[in-house]
């Protein structure tokens, strides 16, 4: 019911537009996202995350804080209702937990955020390009590698820092009790 769900907000905010993309697949659904976006600063998450109210501007602050870099990037916590009791921190990372830390610093290949607390700016597609669809899951394939092929194509272009650690205003991801 996605569709419902927009349509509802879309009442309250008429800059929102619903745009339902009919390849199956993150990568294609991202794609057409860049291709119809009107902004100049493109941000990506999941639909099990909660965000901070200002979270928006504090990536929009990043970025004329910091015309130096391509994307932002930021930590999430997984939040569990309750953290079953066979899972040890270590494998947090699984959840997007990516513990870089507190300080806010520039990340270089193969340091990256997750794709659930990313944004770019437009141009960086312009000149790497867009997500690989072949390296994304969908349907009964359970590859998952474009976000960090995106990030290794920004990497290559050495024209501009690629990513900036932006840790305020943190996402808690969602997790199911089991």
């Amino acid at each position: 019911n996605t569709k419902d769900v927009v349509t509802e907000f879309m009442k309250q905010n008429s800059s929102i537009k619903y745009i339902f993309e009919k390849k199956t697949g993150l990568s294609h659904a991202r794609n057409r996202g860049i291709m119809e976006a009107g902004g100049e600063i493109i941000a990506f998450t999941d639909d099990d995350v909660y965000f901070d109210i200002n979270w928006s501007s504090e990536v929009i602050k990043a970025f004329n804080e910091h015309p130096d870099v391509w994307s932002i990037g930021g930590k999430n916590i997984p939040l569990f209702s309750s953290k079953p009791d066979w899972l040890s921190d270590d494998f947090f990372g699984i959840y997007g937990d990516i513990r870089f830390g507190d300080e806010i610093r520039y990340m270089e290949f193969p340091s990256l955020p997750f794709g659930l607390n990313m944004a770019f700016k437009k141009e960086y597609f312009q000149k790497v390009g867009l997500f690989n669809p072949g390296l994304g899951r969908y349907k009964n394939c359970l590859i998952s590698g474009e976000d960090n092929e995106i990030f290794y194509r920004g990497h290559c272009c050495r024209d501009r820092k690629s990513t900036r650690l932006n840790s305020s205003h943190i996402p808690l991801s969602r997790m199911p009790s089991s």
